[in-house]
C-alpha cells in the first residue's frame, strides 16, 4: 500500500479509506479499502478502530457501497486514459 489513501469517504466518526497499489506486472493499479472509526484516546491522540458498534454497522456498509462505486468509476477513468 501507499503511505496515504487516495480517497476517504466519511460519515461522522466512521470512514472508509481507499488505497491504490501498483499491479505486479507494472500496468495500472488495484484498489483496496480499509474501514475504520476514529476516536480520541486518553492521551488526546487520534486513533482508528477497526471494530464497530451496532450503531456504526449500517454507516460502514453504506460507506463501503460508496467506495465500491468510487473504485468502479476510477477504473473506468483508468481504462479511458490507457
Amino acid at each position: 500500500m501507499t503511505n496515504k489513501p487516495i480517497h476517504t469517504i466519511r460519515d461522522g466518526a466512521c470512514k472508509v479509506s481507499i488505497w491504490a497499489n501498483p499491479k505486479s506486472e507494472g500496468e495500472g493499479v488495484w484498489y483496496e479499502v480499509t474501514p475504520g472509526r476514529t476516536y480520541t484516546a486518553a492521551s488526546d491522540q487520534a486513533k482508528t478502530a477497526n471494530s464497530f458498534s451496532n450503531g456504526d454497522i449500517l454507516k460502514i456498509a453504506q460507506l463501503l457501497e460508496e467506495a465500491y462505486r468510487w473504485i468502479r468509476d476510477q477504473k473506468a477513468k483508468d481504462r479511458a486514459a490507457a
